[in-house]
This record gives structure tokens, C-alpha cells and sequence, in this order.
């Protein structure tokens, strides 16, 4: 893994002198912040003001404070960096994992979740706007839609989207598996659907991209043919093609319907309610990067700044389950011969925050001491676990958000 961060850094800065990615003549003379610092500032930043960000930025650095610049000048320096960096720095990250060796599939197939979510926004005229948020009678609240792929076996977010909250889960689901085209052959994966995304016109567009797929349905989605659901497992006809329909009872008594195109070759009917669950891997994706990277506690209020950091933290949570693969495997090796009643993985609660902590040195020190920080990392992650309880499962609690980050009320410490 250091070697990949090695890798990484040399991309970023040849990344961050590719004027394909700035506006005009933005950063072509030098200055106290080159684009390379102001990539990895926006990476890195906790969540602070931002005077109290620049300041730990150039004490990573070992710069004095007199060397730092004006908030003034990088707010408006920042706006000159196209949000299209951190969205192709992640592509090329995820296309980078996908051509090595050990990458896990299923029977040679990728198994890929697909999930959208709804992300606060700083409450601000132009942000309710620019994303489309419906008026309430109680006042409206800034809000954006997000959609995101997910590889379950290898726990890398393949695509995420930012768009209107107005956009439906199914436009952001196409765009999603078009853009993983450019990183895999979609053809050779599996795409796990929750309830709300199967329509028959949704349908006819995940045929045309030729890849296997799993819709869990609403118990009303299929009316015309409902002598089919009384039984286990039935062949159905849509759009004059056939599918699988599976019918699974959960432990609650609660009954799903799974419509597939996999061949019971592939998934047996026993195999089936297993394999569909392995979608809950998202669920988790979503709680990472909400509650413990924090991706609502954005540090600006315009568009261009909403999306600077939402991309950047999709990159930083990739590089963050890497990071937590590797501790957990050298967990895996220590504890393996110890009797423990539970297996035991690392805190990524923890490690999310020394994340942000100590991998903005690693971005930004010379090479020695980049690998001495980035075992210090690993050390910290290793002396911070929790225990994997089998089937535990916790009630979904809903929580108000609304004005979950105040930007006028942002940390200085």
C-alpha cells in the first residue's frame, strides 16, 4: 500500500499541472500555494475554519504562518480548480485497482450495488437553486441527490454523482453504470438493485448494457402476474424476454421478491437471498461517508465548491478502504492464533479521523518520513478495533439533518 501511495502522490502532481483542469491562466506563475497544495488542502481539510486549515496545512509542510496566503485569496484562488480533477483522479484510481491480480469478483463476475442517498447543503439561496430543492410550507432546506456504485467485494466506490435533487435515482443509476464502463467490462458484473428502482422502462435500459442483475421489487410491482409470487422460485415473462423471480422469507416473516437474469448456475435459489444482501454493503458506504468522513461539512457555498469536495472525499474514502484492507489483514494475521470468541476489524470511526489527521503529512513530506507516518497510521488503526458480531442487524433510526453543519459556526481547532 505505500507503494500505491507513492504512486498516488506522483499522479496528483502530475494531475495538478495539467491545465485541462483550471480556469484561464490560473496558477502558471508561482506562488505561496502551487495547485498541488491546493489539491491536497481540499483533500485533507477537517472541517475548520479556514484560516485554521491553511495554518495546519503549512505546519504539515514545516512552513512558518507568515507563509501562508489570505482566506481572501485562496477562496478565490480555489474557484479557478475545476471539480473534474477529483472526479478523474477517482476514475483513474478505480481503473488502476481493477488491473491488478487479486481483485475479488464472484465466479468471475463483479457484484456491484447500487444506491442513492440525499446530502445536506449549506442553506443558501443559490444552493437550493442551483440543485432544484422543492419549497416547503416550513421553509426549504439546500439539498442534492447523490447515487453511487459500489463493488462489495472489494469495497471501492467505482462511481458516485452529485446532482439536481430533483434528478430520479433511476437517471443517476444510468449515468452511474455509463461511467463504470470506462473503468470495467460491465458486462461481466452482477448489479444489485433495492426496492424503488425496478420499472419496466428501467428495465429495458439495464438489457441494453448486456450485464446480470438483481431488482428487489415491491410486492405491487408485478400485480398482472401474481399467482407467480406464491411460489419459491417461477419464470416470468417481461418484455418478451424471461427472468427468474425468487421469492425469499426474511427472519422478521417479511417477504422479498428478487428478479433476476442470472442463471441458477450462477446463484441457486439457496444461494440467492445471500447473495442479494450482500447490497447492504452500500448502507455502510453511505454511514462512512456521512457520519464518519463527514462528507456534509462542506467548506464552501457555491456549486463549484460543493462538488470540489464531495469528489474529493469519493477519492479519500477509496483510499481510506484500502488503507483499512491492510490493517485488517495484519489483524487477521495476529489475532489468527488466538482463541478470541469474535473476529476483530478495525475502527474506521477511528480511522477516518487519523486519516485526515496524519495523511495529509504523508501527501506532503518528503519520502522518508512519508513511510514512517504512513506505519504510524497503520499502527494507530491496529490498536483500535471492534468486534464482527455475526447477524447482528440494528433498527434504521431517522434522524433530522437540517443544518447538521453550520458554516457560520465552523471549528477552529
Amino acid at each position: 500500500m505505500v507503494e500505491r501511495i507513492e504512486e498516488e502522490i506522483e499522479k496528483l502532481n502530475e494531475t495538478s499541472k495539467a491545465r485541462e483542469y483550471f480556469v484561464g491562466n490560473s496558477f502558471t506563475r508561482e506562488r505561496k500555494m502551487t495547485s498541488y497544495d491546493f489539491v491536497c488542502y481540499l483533500l485533507f481539510q477537517k472541517g475548520r475554519t479556514t484560516n485554521m486549515e491553511l495554518i495546519n496545512y503549512f505546519k504539515e509542510k514545516n512552513q512558518r504562518y507568515e507563509q501562508t496566503i489570505t482566506k481572501q485569496a485562496f477562496s478565490k484562488q480555489r474557484m479557478n480548480i475545476k471539480s473534474e480533477l477529483f472526479m478523474d483522479i477517482t476514475k483513474s484510481y478505480v481503473s488502476d485497482r481493477y488491473k491488478e491480480k487479486e481483485i475479488k469478483t464472484f465466479k468471475r463476475y463483479k457484484v456491484l450495488a447500487i444506491d442513492g442517498s440525499v446530502l445536506e447543503l449549506p442553506n443558501t439561496k443559490e444552493l437550493r437553486e442551483e440543485y432544484a430543492t422543492p419549497k416547503y410550507k416550513n421553509g426549504s432546506v439546500a439539498r442534492a441527490r447523490i447515487s453511487s456504485l459500489y463493488d462489495v467485494e472489494n469495497d471501492y466506490i467505482v462511481d458516485s454523482i452529485i446532482e439536481s435533487y430533483g434528478k430520479t435515482e433511476r437517471e443517476l443509476a444510468i449515468l452511474n453504470l455509463n461511467n463504470a464502463k470506462e473503468m470495467m467490462d460491465i458486462k461481466q458484473s452482477i448489479i444489485i438493485f433495492d426496492r424503488g428502482y425496478y420499472s419496466e422502462s428501467f428495465l429495458k435500459e439495464i438489457l441494453e448494457l448486456k450485464c446480470k442483475f438483481i431488482f428487489r421489487l415491491k410486492s405491487n410491482a408485478l400485480k398482472k402476474q401474481s399467482k407467480l409470487l406464491k411460489e419459491k422460485e417461477n419464470k416470468i415473462k417481461i418484455l418478451d424476454k424471461e427472468f427468474r423471480l425468487t421469492v425469499v422469507m426474511l427472519k422478521t416473516g417479511e417477504v422479498e421478491y428478487l428478479l433476476t437474469n442470472i442463471e441458477e448456475e450462477i446463484i441457486s435459489y439457496e444461494e440467492m437471498k445471500e447473495f442479494y444482501f450482500k447490497r447492504w454493503k452500500i448502507e455502510g458506504l453511505y454511514d462512512l461517508l456521512k457520519n464518519k468522513t463527514h462528507i456534509e461539512n462542506f467548506s464552501g457555498k457555491s456549486k463549484l465548491t460543493i462538488e470540489q469536495d464531495f469528489y474529493a472525499g469519493i477519492y479519500l474514502c477509496n483510499i481510506l478502504e484500502d488503507i483499512k484492507k491492510e490493517a485488517n489483514e495484519e489483524i487477521k494475521k495476529e489475532k489468527q492464533h488466538n482463541q478470541l470468541k469474535y473476529e476483530y476489524k478495525t475502527n474506521m470511526n477511528i480511522l477516518a479521523g487519523v486519516l485526515k489527521t496524519i495523511l495529509i503529512g504523508v501527501f506532503v513530506v518528503e519520502e522518508a518520513s512519508m513511510k514512517e507516518l504512513y506505519m504510524d497510521m497503520i499502527e494507530i488503526a491496529k490498536r483500535n478495533l471492534v468486534p464482527v458480531i455475526p447477524d447482528r442487524s440494528n433498527p434504521r433510526i431517522k434522524k433530522s439533518t437540517r443544518d447538521k453543519y453550520k458554516t457560520n459556526l465552523r471549528r477552529n481547532m
